[in-house]
Parts: C-alpha cells; sequence; structure tokens
C-alpha cells in the first residue's frame, strides 16, 4: 500500500511541471518518489508470487507478471507519446 501511494503522489506531481522544457530541480525530487513507489511494489509482487501460485502454476503467474508490466509501459509510453 506504501508503494501505490508513493507511486501515485510521484506521478500526480510529475504532472504538475511545466511543459516549456524547463527542468526543474523539483522534477527529480518527484522521480525519486515515484521510483521508489515502482520499486517497493515491484520488489513486493515478484518475492510473494512463488508463495501464493501453486507449484504447477508458478511459471505461469511469472508470466504474466512480467507481460502485465510490459503492457502497462507499452500503454503508457503511447500514452505520453500521443498527448503531444
Amino acid at each position: 500500500m506504501v508503494g501505490t501511494a508513493l507511486q501515485i503522489i510521484g506521478c500526480a506531481l510529475m504532472t504538475r511541471l511545466p511543459t516549456n522544457g524547463d527542468l526543474l530541480k523539483a522534477s527529480y525530487a518527484y522521480e525519486v518518489i515515484a521510483g521508489l513507489g515502482t520499486g517497493l511494489q515491484t520488489g513486493t509482487l515478484i518475492i510473494i508470487t512463488p508463495f501464493v501460485a501453486a507449484n504447477r502454476d508458478l511459471a505461469v503467474a511469472t508470466a504474466a507478471i512480467n507481460q502485465f508490466r510490459f503492457l502497462g509501459g507499452s500503454i503508457g509510453l503511447s500514452i505520453v507519446t500521443i498527448r503531444k
């Protein structure tokens, strides 16, 4: 829950940055906040998967996690790119 909150706060703060190309020092802090949240979420998700999935489903569960991570990244990248 803490990781999710940090990621949401960091991403919300990044949306408030100016779009004129000037890089603010605050943007680095916002990236650190979002990165900490992402790191907490990813680590927990990868570590807990073997404990909650049955042995016969372990490969599928791990593959699903990676697939959804890549899919989310692709969708996010396309939204940010098109938004110009």
